[in-house]
């Protein structure tokens, strides 16, 4: 995959996180959820700058092709 396509990849899933987050039924599901939307974050910014070239995601392993 491409760098463009994971971080869209990436985002995509932040999205999905986010609107599950409203749905949520209790405080440790929202924090639960905000963790992982933040560490998404920071790893959508490391593939960004060039310092991560595979992550597994959502049962799926992306390797980002130059």
């Amino acid at each position: 995959m491409s760098r463009p396509g994971a971080v869209a990849h990436l985002v995509s899933i932040c999205g999905q996180l986010d609107r599950k987050k409203e749905g949520a039924a209790t405080e440790g599901e929202v924090k639960k959820i905000r963790e992982r939307i933040d560490s998404l974050k920071q790893l959508i910014l490391d593939v960004r700058a060039g310092r991560v070239y595979a992550f597994r995601s959502q049962d799926v392993e992306v390797l980002i092709k130059e």
